[in-house]
């Protein structure tokens, strides 16, 4: 992480948010619930940002959610950040994503693009001014501020942060929340993005905000880019000595692998040796694949898998 002053507070807890599965999830969480906003899941690094008497005083990380480092030397050096407020927002707290800004920037083409790794690593170099230049502020809380979202969001854009009423929309039903993550899947942002999140205009006071127990806001990210398939067995059909693999679901797409490998590759597989396969799809659908192999049976230890990627192709050798 970068550099500190030590480890401080922060005003307000920040409570994380829970990820939903699916628009059935989505759904679920919404019912019976009123004043709900839909923003982007901008993919950055979490930051407080302490306002006092209409200065910024107080830049802390995330850390654990209760307390992060001090933050504050950098944050002044980044123009995006407003360093003077006004009206309410002269004394405040706001917890926000520092984020790699980008022009025209298509998630579903150009994915992630380890934004959020370029972020803290702008936040650690130490001789980094041009390249602070280039990360921007997205606010989603302002803990014990208006209860009003249309205000909160107006106060904010007056004091320069822009893109919070650019990209915080109202909705009823998870039709509405699937509708604007698909636009921002698909549509040229100033960010990246993994996801979507849907909250409550009304948040209780600040006094009670805690790590993961946000119960007024939720997320849900976009499918992964790349999936894990158990090799329990390779088929091969006719001359262009096809191959099967279980079905893998990689952003909007349910798709087979086939085709994947050649019978001189495929002998690589000890397959009573529990394999897995990695297909994973790019941006231009490209499929690639990578091959691990398994030496327990649990395959949540990530200490007991092996890669064995080939150089070339991606599989074992």
């Amino acid at each position: 992480m970068p550099p500190t002053t030590g480890e401080v507070g922060h005003p307000v807890a920040h409570t994380g948010v829970r990820k939903l599965a699916d628009q059935s999830d989505v759904a679920r969480w919404m019912r019976d619930k009123t004043d709900l906003w839909v923003q982007p899941k901008v993919d950055g690094v979490a930051v407080t940002l302490v306002y006092r008497h209409g200065r910024l005083a107080q830049a802390i990380s995330r850390g654990d959610g209760r307390s992060g480092e001090e933050w504050t030397a950098r944050v002044r050096q980044i123009p995006a950040v407003p360093k003077v407020t006004e009206g309410e927002l002269a004394n405040s707290v706001l917890q926000g994503e520092l984020f790699l800004q980008r022009d025209g920037h298509v998630q579903k083409q150009m994915g992630g693009m380890n934004a959020r790794a370029k972020v803290a690593g702008t936040l650690m170099r130490l001789d980094s001014s041009a390249q602070l230049a280039e990360l921007g502020i997205f606010i989603w809380a302002w803990p014990d501020g208006p209860q009003d979202m249309r205000q909160r969001l107006a106060l904010l854009r007056k004091s320069g942060f822009l893109h919070s009423a650019s990209f915080t929309q109202s909705v009823t039903d998870a039709q509405q929340v699937v509708r604007w993550r698909e636009r921002w899947l698909t549509s040229p942002l100033p960010f990246a993005t993994d996801g979507v999140v849907v909250r409550r205009g009304h948040e209780p006071a600040g006094r009670l905000w805690a790590p993961g127990q946000g119960e007024w806001v939720v997320a849900w990210k976009y499918p992964p880019a790349s999936r894990l398939m158990e090799v329990r067995g390779i088929h091969f059909s006719g001359r262009a000595q096809r191959q099967n693999f279980p079905s893998s679901r990689c952003w909007s797409r349910s798709t087979w692998m086939t085709n994947g490998l050649s019978k001189s590759v495929s002998g690589r597989f000890p397959v009573g040796s529990a394999w897995i396969l990695v297909p994973a799809i790019s941006y231009k659908s490209v499929w690639r694949a990578r091959a691990f192999r398994v030496s327990t049976a649990s395959y949540g230890d990530r200490r007991s898998v092996r890669n064995r990627s080939h150089p070339r192709n991606g599989l074992p050798h």
